[in-house]
């Protein structure tokens, strides 16, 4: 048995030339907008022992802080803390190691993911390294 796939090809279409100009334009501006400063921002860097943890029981994250500095943090994060979404996979993990630095004062280092989804005022974590 044999398939075959057909196309149907159709002559192009003729535009004005202002409007044949647009799709170049557009591209140059995502060009500019790919490879400006702004479209580089590195996500909250920290590094240091962890001061505290915030659990809620009726909410599916946790939030924590160090005794360091957030660097880099997006504007979002309002409570200068990290979020572990506990519905994701790693999440427990990330939770029980965290809890492992708290209680062996261990230094914990952070990347955050540059957004806050998991809470509205917290970065969301995106690797947790205990040291």
């Amino acid at each position: 048995m044999r398939l075959y796939a057909t196309a149907i090809i159709q002559p192009p279409l003729q535009l004005p030339v202002c409007l044949s100009l647009w799709p170049r334009r557009v591209v140059w501006l995502l060009l500019a907008a790919a490879f400006s400063g702004a479209a580089w921002v590195e996500a909250g860097v920290a590094e240091g022992q962890v001061a505290s943890i915030h659990i809620a029981n009726h909410a599916g994250y946790v939030l924590f802080d160090l005794d360091a500095e957030i660097k880099n943090s997006p504007r979002c994060n309002t409570r200068r803390k990290f979020a572990i979404d506990l519905g994701k996979p790693g999440g427990r993990a990330a939770y029980s190691a965290l809890l492992e630095a708290k209680r062996g004062s261990f230094k914990v280092s952070v990347v955050g993911l540059n957004t806050c989804g998991v809470h509205l005022e917290s970065e969301g974590v995106k690797t947790l390294e205990v040291q």
